[in-house]
């Protein structure tokens, strides 16, 4: 038995894919079907050999896939998926000739290899016009089928912890693996297509930082700290100019670490006002008097480019002050259902999300798929939260079993958000809807 991995496969173009080749040497695992239908979502196992008596470098395989309408033998114009072990594991694809606005489209998009994971791949459009959807662009790009839906009626994918994937100083047991929920920036985080941030600033050094903390038996704080504000900030600038996309950060679990461990504090006035004066220093805030942010469709929102709303939670529009409704709201105009399950047990997560979209499917609702680590796993590090969240995010494809077009949910939110799954689980979703 070798290492293994998923392929997770969209079809939303307007024909199906007939596989008309399908070769494979010493591969222990190549599971593509015979026929991927128009408008479906196909999950490939795939798995390499590591026989002691093979040689593991010549492992591969390919398959190729033409459009249901071109009944030659050996069409021009395919889509091959391909696993190589040349110098390391990976898996491609290769667009061949493809029809796209006018042109021909050629080219290989390496989908690397992620033991025991879920590597997502997705081709949309219909006939002399398909198209590879840039998840950097994935609202504007869709824009044409979504645009007149309130922003309450689509998915968005969210960042949990979006500012942990770097350790920049903290307490004695803030370690890499109870504390780092993420593998990339958030400027990477947005290229990937998330689009909601859970950012948790914190004072450390004098310094505004995103932060991930617990209070241990009432006694001390333990945690670290992440990414800075001022280097969020000039990502959200550098990802919003010339592009239309919404960009949601939510504020909460504000601390103070400058005040002794076991004083550590929410925010004073002072520190809050001090925090949004460095955030107006975003490009493109959102100015609205709405009552509520969620009922405004998207045409409207990205009229004239990119917006970004800051949500506080935890404070009111007075201490908000001249902020409000400049680029600044409450939770009364962005209220999130958000709860988690507290489990680390993947079926056990799966049920209580599920379950819990099903009781507020009325409210603006945030699916945690993320799992928790135990005490045992936070103290020894048997397993990180960056490991539970691998397991989390290779079922991240479940989800579409529970959606309808009247049951999904609005932000599809997980951690180690370093590739495009979910956001391609959530343009799937919002397929439904149009």
């Amino acid at each position: 038995m070798g290492q293994g991995s998923h392929i997770l496969i969209k079809n939303q173009t307007d024909q199906d894919w007939v596989c008309f080749h399908n070769h494979q040497y010493q591969m222990d695992g190549w599971g593509f079907p015979e026929k991927i239908e128009s408008g479906s979502v196909v999950k490939v196992y795939v798995e390499f050999c590591e026989n002691i008596f093979k040689h593991e470098h010549d492992d591969a395989g390919e398959v190729k896939y033409k459009f249901g309408s071109d009944t030659s033998a050996n069409p021009s114009c395919y889509l091959e998926f391909g696993a190589s072990y040349k110098h390391d594991r990976d898996v491609y694809v290769n667009l061949v000739n493809i029809p796209s606005n006018g042109n021909l489209l050629n080219k290989t998009i390496d989908l690397g290899w992620d033991h025991d994971g879920t590597m997502p791949f997705a081709l949309y459009g219909s006939s002399g016009d398909y198209m590879l959807i840039d998840p950097s662009r994935w609202m504007e790009q869709t824009l044409s089928r979504i645009g007149g839906f309130p922003l309450k009626d689509i998915s968005i994918p969210g960042s949990h912890d979006a500012g942990m994937y770097t350790r920049n100083g903290g307490t004695a047991f803030g370690r890499d693996c109870n504390t780092l929920t993420q593998t990339g920036s958030v400027g990477e985080q947005l290229a990937n297509g998330a689009r909601y941030f859970d950012i948790r600033p914190v004072i450390a050094a004098g310094k505004y930082m995103t932060g991930h903390y617990s209070k241990i038996i009432d006694a001390t704080w333990q945690g670290a700290n992440g990414e800075s504000i001022s280097d969020i900030i000039k990502e959200v600038n550098s990802f919003t100019e010339g592009r239309k996309e919404i960009v949601i950060l939510n504020l909460s679990h504000t601390l103070n670490t400058d005040v002794g461990n076991a004083s550590y504090r929410k925010f004073n006035d002072e520190e809050w006002t001090t925090l949004f004066q460095q955030l107006a220093g975003i490009n493109k805030l959102l100015f609205s008097d709405k009552s509520d942010l969620t009922q405004i469709k998207l045409n409207d929102f990205l009229s004239d480019g990119s917006k970004v709303i800051i949500v506080v939670e935890g404070v009111d529009s007075k201490k908000l002050g001249e902020y409000y409704r400049k680029g600044f709201y409450t939770t009364k105009e962005f209220n999130v259902y958000n709860r988690y399950a507290n489990t680390n047990d993947l079926s056990k997560m799966i049920n209580d999300q599920v379950d819990k979209m099903k009781a507020h499917s009325d409210s603006y609702f945030l699916l945690s798929w993320t799992l928790t680590q135990s005490t045992s796993q936070a103290v020894t590090c048997s397993s990180s939260i960056l490991d539970l969240a691998k397991e989390a995010n290779a079922n991240l494809d479940r989800v579409l079993d529970f959606v309808s077009p009247s049951l999904y949910p609005n932000i599809v939110y997980i951690d180690k958000f370093d590739d495009t799954l979910a956001t391609m689980v959530v343009l799937k979703i919002n397929d439904g809807r149009t």
